[in-house]
């Protein structure tokens, strides 16, 4: 897998790539590392996934979206060892939406991450739905250095037991100096209650996204929690690259 993803892993349990319309109903997807369903460069393409269970037996990710490629997963269960539910890439309309009951559990690593937009697109998360539930560790849904509209909904939550519930940052992907984002994170709460922190960390001094700005609209929706600005700074131990809030 690509440096950035801070994964192992030789094969994908399912790839799409061009232009694909796939539906999987009822079925266990497993992949032992990388990644059990994976999109590359998809032009236009759809995901969608019903009453099915996606597991990472040791490390990956469960759902790559990237280019326009919209993935829907429709009273789904993820559970993954160590890695991200989902990642939400580059170009256009790429989106991640978890919706009817899905319980998407990372409790090793991150919920659902949107990374290295190239055309300055926004990308699509959506958490919808009683009984909907996105579970991560260190944070549950992650701008990196990309716009996003991100809406949790009809008492859908958001959980991280080591972070922010949502938090905006630096992209600090290979490569990543080269996109070109929106620099706009779109925060829609409506009918839920959350908590934790939702944190705009993803302008700091000097880089190319200091102009950043996160709208955050809270609509019969309680947050138990801190909005707020923070300044991020790299950290690299042993090779490994992370973040740290001072």
């Amino acid at each position: 897998p690509p440096n950035g993803l801070g994964i192992w892993g030789n094969c994908r349990a399912m790839n799409m790539v061009d232009q694909a319309d796939v539906t999987i109903d009822n079925c266990v997807i497993t992949s032992q590392n990388w990644g059990a369903l994976g999109v590359d460069d998809i032009d236009d393409g759809t995901l969608t996934v019903k009453d099915s269970d996606i597991i990472i037996e040791e490390q990956g990710y469960g759902a790559y979206a990237i280019g326009k490629c919209v993935d829907m997963f429709d009273n789904c269960t993820f559970d993954i060892k160590y890695g991200v539910v989902g990642y939400a890439a580059a170009g256009s309309g790429s989106e991640i939406l978890l919706v009817n009951g899905t319980i998407a559990n990372s409790l090793g690593y991150y919920g659902i991450v949107t990374h290295q937009s190239f055309n300055g697109t926004n990308s699509e998360i959506v958490v919808d739905g009683q009984g909907t539930a996105l579970n991560g560790k260190y944070g549950g849904i992650i701008a990196k250095g990309r716009g996003t509209n991100i809406t949790v909904s009809d008492g859908a939550v958001v959980t991280a037991t080591d972070g922010p519930i949502i938090r905006a940052q630096l992209n600090d992907d290979t490569g990543a100096g080269s996109m070109d984002g929106t620099e706009v994170v779109n925060v829609d709460l409506t009918s839920t209650t959350l908590e934790g922190d939702i944190i705009q960390g993803m302008g700091t001094e000097g880089s190319s996204t200091e102009t950043s700005t996160m709208n955050v609209v809270m609509t019969s929706a309680t947050l138990n929690g801190d909005i707020s600005t923070a300044k991020l700074t790299l950290k690299i131990s042993d090779g490994n690259i992370s973040f740290d809030n001072i």
